[in-house]
């Protein structure tokens, strides 16, 4: 139990880690790096550490080169979406490429895998779900760590691409959406559903 929350908690941090690395490489400007969540412990120049060490985000200082033709700083150009869209889903596919190094072609039958899994996990959170946890701590005591870190990553890169709020494909949907012109309420009620 305690080694898959090691390896849990490492995903997240990397996964937050790589979404930095690449939004430099697409030249996005960072105003902020942030691990965990909930109320902050300390920060470190552009890095917030948070009391929940699960997760983290990546928060842009939007540049004039990212302001749209109407002069709205909230509504951002096409260029900027890409490349935050990029940005985005990067993390993604270099976690998938080190799974994939890891689990060779069995990989994808580990990413098939976690869509069924997340979805019968969501609709039965007691049945299902409790026995996919224990499956897990016994696939990680019976597999080597690097067995165990890859098969983990392909889980997180499905959690990662569905649209999720908080997720990087929930993330890029939502800048998406507000482009095309949907309102703060109209949005709300989009991620309540």
């Amino acid at each position: 139990m305690i080694l898959l929350a090691v390896i849990w908690l490492t995903l997240g941090m990397a996964h937050v880690l790589l979404l930095a690395t690449w939004s430099s490489i697409f030249r996005l400007v960072i105003a902020e790096v942030t691990f965990g969540l909930g109320p902050s412990l300390f920060r470190w120049g552009r890095l917030t550490f948070r009391l929940v060490p699960l997760g983290g985000s990546v928060r842009y200082e939007v540049g004039p080169d990212q302001v749209a033709r109407s002069g709205q700083p909230e509504q951002l150009n096409m260029a900027a979406l890409l490349k935050r869209a990029g940005a985005a889903t990067m993390p993604i596919a270099t976690l998938l490429a080190v799974a994939t190094i890891g689990l060779g072609f069995g990989a994808f039958d580990y990413c098939v895998a976690g869509f069924r899994q997340l979805w019968q996990g969501a609709w039965h959170p007691i049945s299902i779900a409790q026995q996919l946890i224990t499956d897990s701590i016994g696939f990680c005591a019976m597999s080597t760590l690097v067995v165990s870190y890859c098969a983990a990553a392909t889980k997180f890169c499905v959690l990662n691409v569905l649209p999720l709020p908080g997720s990087s494909t929930g993330w890029t949907l939502d800048i998406v959406l507000r482009a095309a012109g949907m309102s703060e309420r109209q949005l709300i009620a989009l991620r309540s559903l």
